[in-house]
């Protein structure tokens, strides 16, 4: 714990001192400033997301179950063929 807060702190004193974009590199306060100002915005594009992580999993259970199940059951037909 201790060391990541070195790291923010570190990274909020450099960006300045280096004087670099807050475009190429925010701080840490700007960037937690920014997802304040955005929940609403960030929140339902989380929702989206998970929608479709979700939606991905499913599909592929639903392919790969049925597909293992098959593989299992010629594996003894695969083996005489080869």
């Amino acid at each position: 714990a201790l060391f990541s807060l070195a790291i923010l702190l570190i990274w909020e004193a450099i960006v300045p001192i280096l004087g670099l974009s807050s475009f190429v590199l925010p701080t840490p306060s700007a960037i937690v400033i920014r997802i304040i100002e955005d929940y609403v915005l960030i929140a339902s594009h989380t929702y989206i997301t998970l929608l479709e992580v979700l939606m991905g999993f499913a599909v592929s259970v639903a392919i790969g179950i049925p597909l293992a199940m098959l593989v299992f059951l010629l594996q003894k037909r695969v083996v005489v063929v080869f």
